[in-house]
């Protein structure tokens, strides 16, 4: 329990910014892990919701031109000339790290 604590403690002192800062996060959780195995799983529904959640993150790397391009991205492409991504998210490589870090 205390490891969590540290976990937890450690992304909130620095905002989850810092590699240093997760990896150590993600090892203090790993070593509790591993010195004390959860003993009961999420369940069913919670294990749903967890995919469900994994989901909706992946829907960020999805095509834009599924949907109507709001007004804000098409006056930054056209007026500004700035070059956005093909996918929803503005920045797909902080969702990518985002999902990365979810997923450890």
């Amino acid at each position: 329990m205390l490891a969590f604590f540290w976990a937890g403690l450690l992304a909130l002192l620095d905002g989850g910014q810092n590699v240093l800062v997760l990896g150590l996060a993600l090892f203090f959780a790993g070593l509790a892990a591993i010195i004390k195995p959860p003993r009961l799983g999420l369940g069913k529904w919670g294990d749903l919701a967890s995919c469900g959640f994994v989901v909706v993150l992946l829907l960020s790397f999805l095509p834009v031109f599924y949907w109507p391009q709001p007004d804000w991205r098409i006056i930054a492409s056209d007026s500004v000339g700035i070059q956005l991504p093909l996918s929803l998210s503005i920045q797909p490589w902080a969702s990518l790290e985002s999902l990365l870090c979810m997923l450890a």
